[in-house]
Parts: C-alpha cells; sequence; structure tokens
C-alpha cells in the first residue's frame, strides 16, 4: 500500500510539474550554447554561504518545517523562496487522505514543493523540481544548493556519505533517464531526469 501511495504521489508531483512548465514556457530561455545543459552544483555549499540545515523530520508540520527553511536562507545569499506566499492547491485523496501542496518558487525554472496531510497539518513529502530548460548556469547552482540543505536535512552524519554515493546527484545533474534512489533512517529519496527536468522527492523511510 505505501508503495502504491508513493507512486500516486509521483504521479501528481509530474501532473504539477508538468503544469507549471506549461504555465513557464513562454519565458525566454537562458543564453548560452543551447547544445548544453546547465550543471547542478550540489555539493556543500561554500562555508559560510548557508548555515548547516539538519534534524529534518516527517514527525514535523508543513509549516515548521516552511519556518526551518525559511531561516536556513535568510540567513544566506541566497534566494530564500519560504520568504514569499506559496501556491497553494489541494489535493483530494480518498485513499490516502486529502493533501494541500504549498509551491516554492526558488527561481526561475525550480521550485520546492511542500506537502502536507490536510487534517493534521503534518509534513508529508518534500519535492524539488529544476528545468534545465529554465535555469541559468548561476541559478542551477542556487537549486543545487537547495538540493543539498534539503537531502543533508533529512539524513544524519552517518548516512550522508552514503546517500550522496547513491542518488549521484553532482555527476547525474541533468542527465535524461538518471533513477537513483536511497532509503534512509528518516526519510527515502528518489532523484529522478527525464526530457531535462530534475526532481528530487523525500518521503518517509520506506
Amino acid at each position: 500500500m505505501k508503495k502504491l501511495s508513493c507512486l500516486l504521489t509521483l504521479s501528481l508531483c509530474l501532473t504539477l510539474t508538468a503544469a507549471c512548465g506549461s504555465a513557464s514556457s513562454d519565458q525566454p530561455a537562458p543564453t548560452g550554447d543551447p547544445g548544453q545543459s546547465p550543471t547542478v552544483a550540489v555539493s556543500a555549499p561554500p562555508a559560510g554561504e548557508v548555515t548547516p540545515y539538519t534534524g529534518a523530520t516527517f514527525g514535523l508540520s508543513r509549516s515548521a518545517m516552511a519556518e526551518a527553511m525559511s531561516n536556513t536562507f535568510s540567513s544566506s545569499d541566497l534566494p530564500n523562496a519560504f520568504e514569499n506566499d506559496p501556491d497553494i492547491s489541494e489535493l483530494p485523496d480518498a485513499e490516502n487522505g486529502d493533501l494541500v501542496a504549498y509551491s516554492y518558487s526558488i527561481c526561475p525554472g525550480a521550485s520546492c514543493i511542500l506537502y502536507e496531510a490536510k487534517d493534521s497539518g503534518e509534513l508529508t513529502q518534500v519535492f524539488l523540481t529544476g528545468d534545465s530548460s529554465q535555469l541559468s548556469e548561476s541559478d542551477a547552482k542556487v537549486f543545487g544548493s537547495y538540493l543539498a540543505v534539503v537531502t543533508g536535512g533529512f539524513s544524519s552524519s552517518e548516512e550522508i556519505a552514503s546517500l550522496d554515493e547513491s542518488l549521484d546527484i553532482a555527476n547525474a545533474a541533468f542527465t535524461d533517464g538518471t533513477m537513483n534512489f536511497f532509503n534512509g533512517e528518516s526519510a527515502s529519496f528518489s532523484y529522478i531526469v527525464t526530457g531535462g527536468l530534475a526532481m528530487l522527492t523525500v518521503l518517509p523511510p520506506l
């Protein structure tokens, strides 16, 4: 049942992402070599650029998670996606419980969506997406920093090396067909790239 729930949630994410991509298709593409995709810089951000965020858990409420992430990025030189009002969508699900999606824009072409259970407000999923056709090189690095903060936040110091090796985001970047997974103590992770769209999904551990 949990695997089915995860697949249904991923399907919802793909649907939302496709809709967002369609809405942003009128934006001009980044300048540069059209044959190259931006490189995602997902190694640990430079010292002092962003305070490491740890201790994320699915016992938190969605609002507490958003506040913690806002505090993390407000002390850095990176754009703080969580200081602005998110786009909110309700996702009815009679079988698994209704969800509410809060979509925060990181930069043009990238966003972070926090999902909460409608009845409890508890965080159920974190979803980051970046569209290589919309990201400039500098924005791709911002997206990479968000990926690093989120993956680091939901993993312990003992498992971070295994997580980085399994997801292999730094090397995979926007390589089409990438499907990497890791199941940790506090969360399960997937990093998938399809059609130039990179997606990080963080769910409760399997």
